[in-house]
């Protein structure tokens, strides 16, 4: 298969993105009718499986201009520990 032999193979990569809505709007019944894996999907499908690598599940900081200090500073906590945490995370599924 193409996947396996792109020239990236055995790198690991991981998406951080921010919304500017809350994570309601990003579900079936949502605004946008669609979890975000699923709009993310041209980005973790076409581009980083496509060239080989191993893909982390996305971290995703939902309605960051809304969060307020105490919530944007929660958010950076939880990046930290992902990011510490990156070895141990399993691997975001192919589909």
């Amino acid at each position: 298969m193409i996947y396996d032999k792109g020239l990236l193979r055995g790198k690991k990569a991981m998406l951080a993105v921010t919304t500017g809505g809350p994570k309601e709007f990003y579900s079936k019944e949502g605004a946008h009718a669609a979890e975000i894996v699923e709009m993310l999907h041209p980005i973790i499908h076409g581009t980083l499986f496509f060239c080989g690598m191993d893909v982390l599940p996305p971290f995703v900081a939902y309605s960051v201009f809304q969060a307020g200090e105490e919530g944007r500073k929660r958010y950076l906590d939880e990046y930290k520990k992902r990011l510490l945490e990156l070895e141990t995370t399993p691997l975001f599924k192919r589909y």
